[in-house]
């Protein structure tokens, strides 16, 4: 907008002036729209689903659920370490769609965590003092 009334004050031809004006205002309008577009694409906002201690309460698993523009449901999983300041997030996988997404995920002990997929398959994660998984799963 600051660029059309700057065009606006400097031009003195009337046709010109508020043909550029036009011009600007409906090119920024544009610009927005693609962003907009791009920001929808990108995802909304992540919701939790579900919240999970650790047998030791030293971590949590998070489910998130959510985040994109997407047919298939996306499941992320995540850990936080209970360290005050000294806290972390570390990530173990992302499960695309129903067929192959995420079925359960639970404590096994103070440092391992089962997930268990759609499609049957059972992985086991082991989790180091700082949260940080042996692996992780991609969509």
């Amino acid at each position: 907008m600051a660029l059309a009334m700057a065009i606006g004050l400097l031009i003195r031809h009337q046709v010109v002036k508020w043909s550029a004006v036009v011009l600007v205002v409906l090119a920024g309008l544009g610009w927005g729209g693609i962003v907009l577009f791009a920001l929808l694409l990108a995802g909304g906002p992540e919701s939790e689903v579900k919240r999970l201690a650790s047998p030791d309460g030293g971590m949590e698993l998070v489910v998130f659920s959510g985040g994109g523009f997407t047919i298939d449901p996306i499941t992320s999983v995540r850990v936080y370490t209970n360290n005050g300041l000294l806290s972390r997030q570390n990530y173990l996988g992302c499960f695309n769609g129903k067929r192959d997404g995420l079925k359960e995920v639970e404590w096994m002990g103070p440092r391992t965590v089962r997930i268990e997929l759609s499609r049957g398959g059972t992985t086991t994660v082991v989790l180091d003092d700082g949260g940080r998984p042996d692996q992780t799963t991609s969509c």
